[in-house]
């Protein structure tokens, strides 16, 4: 019995003046291989500390590229990360935190994100989303305003300079200052003059045989779908269930007949009610929001403000309410705001 009593804990007290002065206590090799099993099992039952569930976000940056964020707290150094079935790599701050912020690239609708997370000791973490559910924070900068006296004029026509520079604030993202020199004989050292120029280098216009471009006569419907034609076609995708097929007043005949039915087939256009574009038409103010606004991915509704928009700081005009059929077109229009964006909704954000 003397190495099974060895292998014992020993416990003993010794005791000096009726006083317990010190204890000895000891482990033996089996007694340490019990501890260790029991600190394993115990940590077998421990999970990955994510810092909440929610700070998994997969946020979608572009049509091909999405960002999954997340912290790991207390991370394991030999601790394994996978992402559809690629290997992640990681640094652990001074903290012992793991911050981790991945690339994925094509991902498409219907399809699930699975995130795993191993390491020895470790209860095995997974975590699905499905990507159809992402939404993607976009900002929407102005490119229309107002007038002094604090009316929008829906109605009211636009020149053709106007509309140029509406468009190509759209197209370029951003104020761009180029040559006030144009190849038109009557555009040169203007206020739009650089949109001119930007917009006749990209071929989005060309103006007129007499090397005129008249930029202060209005423009009609179907100049602003000739102008947004080429820009249409290469970035807009055509609408799968739209039941129009043509207008009746639009023939082989019209000089614009490709440019109006390029529009048409993506939805930028949807014309009367009694199935005619009336092209000839000088367009409104209202009726080139509405269509930038389509060519360009705009959607703001009555759902897209919530509460937490102060709507005391949003650009209105008095003679643009609530009932007025562009009222939410213009309010998108005349804002710099934030979203976040799915397939059908837009709702504005701080």
């Amino acid at each position: 019995l003397g190495d099974v009593y060895k292998r014992q804990i020993y416990k003993r007290s010794f005791i000096l003046r009726g006083k317990k002065i010190f204890k000895i206590n000891l482990l033996s090799t089996t007694q340490r291989d019990m501890r260790d099993k029991i600190l394993i099992k115990r940590a077998m039952r421990i999970s990955f500390s994510i810092l909440r569930r929610a700070n998994i976000k997969l946020t979608k940056k572009s049509d091909d590229r999405y960002e999954l964020t997340f912290t790991v707290k207390d991370a394991p150094k030999d601790m394994k990360i996978d992402v559809n079935g690629n290997n992640v790599k990681y640094n652990i701050d001074k903290d012992g935190n793991a911050k981790v912020v991945y690339d994925l690239r094509n991902l498409k609708n219907d399809t699930k994100l699975k995130l795993k997370i191993t390491a020895d000791g470790y209860k095995e973490f997974t975590y699905e989303k499905e990507v159809k559910d992402i939404k993607e924070i976009k900002t929407f900068n102005q490119y229309v305003v107002g007038y002094p006296d604090g009316t929008f004029g829906p109605e009211r026509n636009i020149t053709r300079a106007e509309a140029v520079a509406m468009f190509t604030r759209l197209v370029r993202g951003k104020v761009e200052t180029t040559s006030r020199t144009t190849r038109y004989s009557d555009a040169n050292n203007q206020w739009y003059s650089d949109a001119l120029n930007y917009a006749t280098d990209k071929g989005y216009i060309s103006g007129y045989t007499d090397g005129r471009f008249n930029p202060n006569a209005n423009m009609t419907r179907e100049e602003f779908a000739q102008m947004i034609s080429k820009y249409v076609s290469e970035n807009v995708k055509k609408v799968e269930d739209n039941t129009l097929i043509s207008f009746k007043d639009v023939s082989d005949k019209n000089w614009s007949k490709s440019a109006i039915q390029d529009a048409l087939e993506r939805g930028i256009i949807k014309g009367y009610e009694d199935g005619t574009f009336r092209g000839d038409r000088d367009i409104t103010r209202a009726e080139a929001v509405r269509m930038l606004n389509r060519t360009f991915d705009r959607k703001t509704t009555e759902k897209s403000i919530t509460k937490d928009i102060d709507a005391k700081k949003l650009n209105m005009f008095k003679d643009v309410i609530p009932k007025h059929w562009a009222f939410y077109e213009i309010l998108d229009a005349s804002n710099k705001h934030k979203a976040n964006v799915t397939d059908d909704n837009r709702v504005w954000s701080k």
